[in-house]
């Protein structure tokens, strides 16, 4: 049977506010955080499954012990970045310091070599295309951080659908998607996951598997603990982050029930011939 691909993108209710590129209370949020890592651990654990974890430096720095926990349940450890901040509201330079702050805040804690990286908000675009090669410079072995779906914040027209390599030898893993009345409308996570019947996903899922590639869900742990802000936001802001939130955690199980999922790091090794690199200390 083909592995998938699960992720979990460690951050808080507050890191999520879309198109936001202000610094957030670094505290804030982490029991949360924390009480999400335990509930997904007992899952892929009661479904022996593994999984990618994309965690801020940020959370990383102040939940060390959580982090630890998710390597040590065989998990892989990636760095979200350092600060939850759009690659496209950066300057290379920062974008840099950023990611390396991430990079080495994660294996000081993990004693692992994180070799993947998801940008906030899928924000690599046509504007922050440059972020590619900084990401390779920096160490890393794959990206997650383009989406062929469009919106108004993220998305690049045109993207490749399916795992593919980069020309600097980079793996990009884009988020699943389907094609609808010509457009491609994201199926395996976040706001579209929510609104879409599972059936959906699940029939994408499995179409997928058939032609011998590789789907890829993705969760944040707002959504799993159906966390509701006594925020003011914006009608749609609102909307986007809530919509439905109270059906995730049974969607997730859905999934884990269908499908066999993996982290990253394994399905491109097992999928698609890549050789997992070694440990450090």
């Amino acid at each position: 049977m083909i592995k998938n691909i699960l992720t979990i993108d460690v951050e808080s209710f507050l890191h999520s506010r879309y198109g936001r590129d202000k610094l957030v209370d670094e505290t804030a949020g982490l029991e949360e955080v924390s009480r999400s890592i335990d509930m997904f651990l007992g899952l892929l654990k009661r479904y022996n499954h593994k999984a990618t974890f994309f965690v801020l430096g940020v959370i990383a720095e102040r939940l060390p012990q959580a982090v630890k926990n998710i390597v040590n349940s065989g998990h892989e450890i990636a760095s979200h970045g350092y600060q939850h901040r759009p690659i496209f509201t950066l300057k290379p330079e920062q974008f840099k310091d950023d990611l390396m702050r991430s990079k080495n805040a994660l294996e000081r804690i993990t004693g692992t070599q994180i070799i993947g990286f998801r940008a906030p908000y899928w924000s690599i675009t046509k504007k922050s295309l440059w972020a590619i090669d900084l990401i390779k410079e920096c160490g890393f072995s794959y990206d997650s951080s383009i989406s062929p779906a469009v919106n108004f914040l993220y998305g690049i027209e045109g993207a490749q659908r399916r795992i593919y390599k980069h020309d600097s030898g980079l793996w990009e893993i884009p988020p699943t998607t389907i094609k609808l009345f010509g457009k491609n409308i994201i199926v395996g996570g976040g706001f579209y996951l929510r609104a879409l019947p599972y059936f959906v996903t699940r029939y994408v899922f499995k179409r997928l598997n058939k032609k011998k590639s590789s789907a890829m869900a993705y969760f944040h742990p707002h959504e799993v603990l159906n966390t509701k802000s006594d925020m003011d936001l914006p009608l749609a802001e609102d909307f986007i982050l809530n919509f439905n939130k109270d059906s995730v955690a049974q969607k997730l199980i859905k999934l884990l029930g269908d499908f066999e999922f993996d982290s990253v790091k394994n399905v491109l090794n097992d999928e698609y011939g890549y050789q997992k690199p070694g440990y450090h200390k």
